[in-house]
C-alpha cells in the first residue's frame, strides 16, 4: 500500500521544508511540462482519494503501488476520460488467473466495491498510462503520497507519453 505524509501548512519547523520542497518540485515539473493535476471523481480510489480531491501528477515510471492515470478506453465517444487506479502488476506477472503479456500491466482502484479496474475488463496497455500521482490537495492540505520500499523486484512501467496529454481529466 501507499503511506501517505499529511502536510498541513505550518508557519515553522521541519514540515514547512516539506511544504516547500513539494511546491518546488510541482513548479518544476510544471515547467517542464510533466506536472498534471487531475480532479478525482467517483469513489474507487477511496479512502486514499475522495470524490473533489485533486492529484498532483508527474510522467513517470510507474512502479507496483503507485497510484496512476490511465486513458479510460471503454469510452469510444469524443470525450476523453481517464481513470486514476493503482498499478497492481506488469509484464510477466499472474493476476485473474493469466500471465500479464508484455506491453500490458493489472490495475485496481482500492474500493473493491466501487471500482471498474482489470478484475473487470482485464489487462490494459501500458501506453494508456499517462502519469503517476505522487500528492493530493484535499481541503487546502497537502498529502504527498509516499513510495514504500521494495521489497521484492518491481516492475516499472513508462507512461504513454507524446500522446494526448491531459492537462486536468477525472475518473469514473
Amino acid at each position: 500500500m501507499v503511506r501517505e505524509t499529511v502536510l498541513a501548512r505550518p508557519r515553522s519547523g521541519p514540515g514547512t521544508r516539506q511544504g516547500v520542497a513539494i511546491m518546488v518540485r510541482a513548479v518544476v515539473l510544471w515547467l517542464r511540462r510533466d506536472l498534471l493535476i487531475v480532479d478525482v471523481r467517483g469513489r474507487s480510489m477511496e479512502p486514499t482519494l475522495t470524490d473533489g480531491d485533486h492529484l498532483l501528477c508527474s510522467r513517470r515510471d510507474a512502479r507496483r503501488t503507485d497510484a496512476i492515470v490511465v486513458r479510460d478506453t471503454g469510452h469510444r465517444n469524443s470525450v476523453q476520460r481517464y481513470q486514476i487506479k493503482r498499478l497492481v502488476a506488469g509484464a510477466g506477472e499472474q493476476r485473474g488467473g493469466r500471465i500479464i503479456a508484455t506491453g500490458y500491466c493489472w490495475i485496481e482502484g482500492d474500493n473493491t466495491a466501487q471500482s471498474g479496474d482489470s478484475r473487470t475488463f482485464g489487462p490494459v496497455q501500458c501506453t494508456d498510462l499517462i502519469a503517476v500521482g505522487f500528492a493530493v490537495l484535499r481541503s487546502g492540505q497537502l498529502t504527498l503520497l509516499t513510495r514504500e520500499p521494495a521489497t521484492e523486484p518491481t516492475p516499472s512501467v513508462s507512461p504513454g507519453l507524446g500522446r494526448n496529454r491531459p492537462t486536468v481529466g477525472s475518473q469514473r
